[in-house]
């Protein structure tokens, strides 16, 4: 995959094929920046998205620290592959804790068991910048009132427990009733990381005062660095879920246009180019969906046998065709025709629960 700056082309537009929206709840989109190939930021990119989502399915810390560090092994075995961008599906079983499969991702729609929730892991070129969330800053610890909830196991049987600057409560039934019992109500809390088993939520619209209990310390002497857990919890993965998804065949390239949520709940719009001919790149200019290169327009080529992914805004202008190289020997008229062609789109979204547009953009021109 190459990316440079060219000139606008002319166009000529194509009739194609639009399958049905598509709303998957049980698939997701782990996505990473692939930019500086597979780092330590792209594995917490995944990581983080992950974890954002699996929190919501299960609520067991000793099963998410468990499925973690089976993905991370997974991840440690395919470096190679992550860093040159080759996709790959997670699906994972919750109810037993378990990484059922990891292996590389075909985008073929099969019908999966319904235990299992599919992830998505692909590096996306992103010139937005939008996989770090920064819309919660991290607070520091000694300025945020904190409340901690955990699980206590011991000869007396099992049961949430929690404390705040007030005290500790008694073993009780449901996480819930650890909020009831220090006299607060869910919504006054926000939860914002977990550590060894212990999750810490931020009392929101309070000041912090006298303590009789010192949760920052008692955290500490549990083995939790507080000021770590809140910078790492403060950033969420940016993307919660694929929710909706068009596709579009253009010969041997196949576009989806993948409709995803991100941590500021706006939503935001990947493509994915999936070039299926042994031979020919395809080209995709974008002349609008950059921030910051508005009106120039930025070609990517997509080269042959492989797939492309790049995270744009919600107002999206962009061509694509394909492009026989200059080296090939004996073209034939098809493949020049082919390369004639060029598919002009605009894209939009509807922030109000419409989803993807997708329209033609008027012809300009025909070449050669």
């Amino acid at each position: 995959m190459k990316s440079k700056f060219f000139g606008v082309p002319f166009t000529l537009i194509i009739s194609f094929f639009v399958c049905s929206n598509s709303f998957a709840q049980d698939e997701f989109e782990l996505l990473y920046d692939l930019d500086k190939g597979f780092s330590k930021a792209a594995r917490d990119q995944i990581i983080s998205q992950w974890s954002a989502h699996a929190k919501t399915v299960n609520q067991n810390p000793n099963c998410l620290t468990s499925i973690e560090n089976q993905l991370n092994a997974a991840i440690d075995k395919n470096l190679t592959a992550l860093g040159i961008g080759t996709p790959f599906l997670a699906q994972i079983n919750y109810s037993n804790c378990k990484l059922e499969k990891f292996t590389i991702d075909t985008l073929k729609n099969s019908a999966y068991s319904p235990q299992f929730i599919s992830y998505h892991i692909s590096g996306c070129i992103d010139p937005n910048k939008a996989l770090t969330d920064n819309t919660n800053s991290a607070n520091l610890a000694s300025e945020v009132p904190l409340l901690v909830t955990y699980r206590s196991n011991d000869a007396n049987g099992s049961g949430w427990m929690g404390y705040d600057h007030y005290g500790y409560t008694k073993k009780l039934p449901y996480e819930n009733d650890v909020f009831k019992e220090l006299f607060y109500d869910p919504k006054t809390l926000k939860f914002r990381c977990e550590s060894n088993g212990y999750k810490i939520y931020e009392i929101k619209n309070a000041t912090k005062h006298a303590q009789t209990t010192k949760v920052e310390e008692s955290l500490k002497a549990k083995g939790v660095n507080v000021q770590d857990c809140l910078n790492k919890g403060s950033s969420i993965g940016a993307f919660n879920g694929r929710y909706q998804m068009q596709i579009e065949k253009f010969h041997d390239l196949e576009v989806r246009y993948i409709l995803v949520h991100t941590g500021n709940g706006r939503k935001k719009l990947l493509i994915r180019f999936i070039n299926r001919h042994t031979t020919l790149s395809a080209k995709a200019t974008v002349k609008k969906g950059i921030d910051g290169k508005s009106g120039i327009p930025t070609t990517y080529e997509i080269e042959p046998n492989s797939i492309f992914t790049i995270n744009l805004n919600e107002l999206v202008e962009l061509d694509y065709q394909f492009v026989v190289p200059t080296e090939m020997n004996g073209r034939s008229n098809s493949l020049i025709q082919m390369a004639k062609e060029i598919i002009r789109r605009q894209i939009t979204i509807d922030q109000n629960g419409k989803g993807i547009k997708i329209e033609k953009l008027a012809v300009v021109g025909v070449r050669g």
